[in-house]
């Protein structure tokens, strides 16, 4: 398969698979982007950053032998109960929580015998959220366990070399394509199969805009956006949606950061130093509601959070150490997805140091 001979399939194929959320209440650009402006604050505490919404916690109660979700680790709900992936270190393993944070045990755990995996390295939920597909990057399968019994049905080989990143609301598979793999020449960036490998349909909806970006190659899918999935490349402002059938870029735009020019070399011998002092936007992650969205971004050696409200038609951000935690979350929550319309993600009880699952 030639890259670009399923054009015609892929408005009928991934925006079905995909139904990829709007991207309105953003300012227009001359060329059809929409542009979602944050304004950059001295000091702002996390009530205001996030609204007046309260904050909805859930203690995580594990024993000494599972670890608190670390900043790294992966969180996901799985109707309601927070699954743990923790791919390296001590913790490394799978692990299920009920809705009130009760400890039920682990999905699986490391091996190389049956249900078990290597590296975990990304846990997805079915929309059933029934079934739980662990990623053993070490072996290249994906073991399948049923939920909540964590009994173990099976594992199968990736049908070829992509990363597997998102299950859609039909229960296909979508894969990420790296530029630099060696399927680069056959497939597109974005690839959605059938669970058992058939091809639905390809594309490239985030392109590749400079040197810098393409030294990397890294696209982020996130399925909790309003109404499906959105795609964004993490070394360039730009994500993509599908309103009303029709592929639309929004854009993001930060007031005092601007994303890392062409010139942006990390070859380089004094790169490291250049890159400690840079305020050129490196990486960031995005996560969408109806009514807001939800940005996390680095800059030099520097961490920002930022959140936009869609009715009010504006966004702000700070710097992470400057953000003020009156919520007692004992900082500022690594957000992981969404939930209804609220973000949730991981947070340490600053008295007990447990962990915690948070909304806002």
């Amino acid at each position: 398969m030639k890259r670009g001979t399923l054009r015609g399939l892929l408005l009928a194929s991934l925006i079905r698979a995909f139904s990829l959320a709007g991207c309105s209440d953003g300012g227009w650009t001359d060329d059809g982007r929409t542009v979602y402006a944050f304004a950059e604050r001295d000091t702002i505490a996390l009530s205001e950053l996030f609204g007046s919404r309260g904050v909805r916690r859930v203690r995580l109660q594990a024993p000494d032998s599972v670890p608190a979700a670390a900043e790294g680790s992966i969180l996901r709900l799985a109707g309601g109960r927070p699954v743990v992936c923790e791919p390296f270190g001590a913790g490394q393993g799978v692990w299920l929580f009920g809705e009130d944070g009760r400890y039920i045990g682990p999905v699986g755990r490391v091996g190389r015998g049956p249900g078990e995996y290597v590296v975990p390295m990304n846990a997805l939920v079915s929309p059933g959220a029934d079934t739980l597909y662990v990623l053993d990057g070490a072996t290249r399968r994906i073991l399948t366990y049923s939920l909540p019994e964590r009994t173990f049905c099976g594992d199968r080989p990736w049908p070829f070399d992509a990363l597997f990143t998102h299950i859609d609301r039909a229960g296909n598979f979508v894969w990420y394509v790296s530029a630099a793999g060696r399927n680069a020449e056959r497939f597109e960036t974005l690839v959605v199969t059938r669970p058992d490998g058939t091809l639905l349909g390809q594309a490239t909806p985030v392109e590749q805009l400079d040197r810098y970006s393409g030294a990397w190659q890294v696209l982020t899918l996130f399925h909790d956006a309003p109404g499906g999935v959105m795609a964004h490349h993490q070394f360039q402002p730009e994500f993509f949606s599908v309103p009303g059938g029709e592929p639309r870029i929004g854009e993001l735009r930060f007031e005092n950061h601007a994303f890392a020019p062409a010139s942006y070399a990390w070859d380089r011998a004094d790169f490291r130093e250049v890159w400690r002092k840079s305020p050129f936007v490196q990486y960031y992650d995005l996560l969408e509601t109806a009514d807001r969205m939800y940005v996390r971004f680095g800059a030099g050696e520097k961490r920002y959070f930022g959140v936009y409200d869609k009715s009010r038609g504006g966004g702000v951000y700070c710097e992470a150490s400057r953000i003020g935690d009156d919520l007692g979350l004992g900082g500022v929550p690594w957000m992981s997805g969404v939930d209804g319309d609220r973000f949730f993600g991981r947070a340490t009880d600053p008295e007990t140091m447990a962990s915690e699952v948070v909304w806002l």
